[in-house]
């Protein structure tokens, strides 16, 4: 197996700076190589400084249909987590139906 198949079995997160504060806003996806009791292992340094950021894992598709009578949301926010809805992919996104999103 090469490096780039080995690589990818591996998830990829978005980290976001959600709460205001230093880097409010900033974010930047990275890819998990492994993980520990209270650690995330990527597979290269932060480009940024998070303080209380969110790490949200982006599922993979190989297509996507939101059918007319289909919604998808994000879990609401909270004021600390949530309200960011993403995925990756590779092929088609046909969207018939809702993408909403709401604050609590």
């Amino acid at each position: 197996m090469d490096d780039s198949e080995e690589k990818s079995n591996y998830k990829l997160v978005l980290i976001h700076q959600s709460t205001p504060g230093v880097n409010f806003g900033k974010h930047e996806i990275q890819r998990v190589i492994g993980t520990s009791p209270g650690q995330v292992h990527l597979d290269s340094p932060l480009k940024n400084t998070y303080k209380d950021g969110q790490v949200i894992i982006i599922p993979q598709y190989s297509s996507v249909h939101i059918k007319p009578e289909g919604t998808i949301r994000p879990k609401s926010w909270d004021g600390k987590i949530g309200g960011i809805l993403v995925y990756f992919c590779a092929g088609d996104t046909l969207i018939e139906g809702t993408i909403t999103s709401k604050r609590v």
